[in-house]
């Protein structure tokens, strides 16, 4: 059971971690050491911390560098839904015309890559021989020996299976 003293305690201490200035603080160190590993091209840890920041402070401009990231790790696919999530929160984008022209270059190489990568069909195998016909010996056309004796396309004696 908690003491009355050590709940005060820990709610004082679930505020001070609630307060907006200090995740926008901690958001901005994160985003300053993010841009450090992104100038190294660790590229990873650069859209981890974003990603992070972006938790504590959901700044726009978090988005447009975690795409940044992403692109640099050469997952597209991610990174264009970060631009796209970039573009749909940030209130005022100068540069939006340039971003969704990237953007589109992104999904249009996407799209040549599953295009790329999809199984090729096999070609196309001709069709079966036609049936050979009923004939006890087998041939496939009527066979013109009248009367018995062997068929003259086979050799085979009338009536042989």
């Amino acid at each position: 059971m908690l003491r009355p003293g050590l709940a005060v305690v820990f709610l004082v201490s679930a505020i001070a971690s609630a307060d907006p200035a200090s995740d926008k603080q901690r958001a901005g160190e994160l985003a300053a050491e993010s841009a450090q590993h992104y100038k190294r091209g660790e590229f990873e840890l650069s859209a981890a911390l974003l990603r992070k920041a972006y938790g504590l402070y959901p700044e726009p401009n978090l988005l447009y560098n975690l795409a940044r990231s992403l692109e640099g790790m050469g997952d597209k696919a991610a990174a264009v839904e970060a631009y796209d999530a970039y573009l749909q929160t940030a209130k005022q984008v100068e540069d939006r015309g340039a971003v969704e022209r990237h953007v589109a270059t992104l999904k249009a190489e996407l799209v040549d890559k599953m295009a790329r990568t999809r199984p090729r069909e096999k070609p196309h195998e001709p069709p079966p021989p036609p049936p050979r016909n009923s004939l006890p010996c087998g041939a496939a056309a009527r066979c013109p020996s009248e009367g018995g004796g062997a068929c003259l396309y086979t050799g085979a004696p009338r009536g042989a299976s």
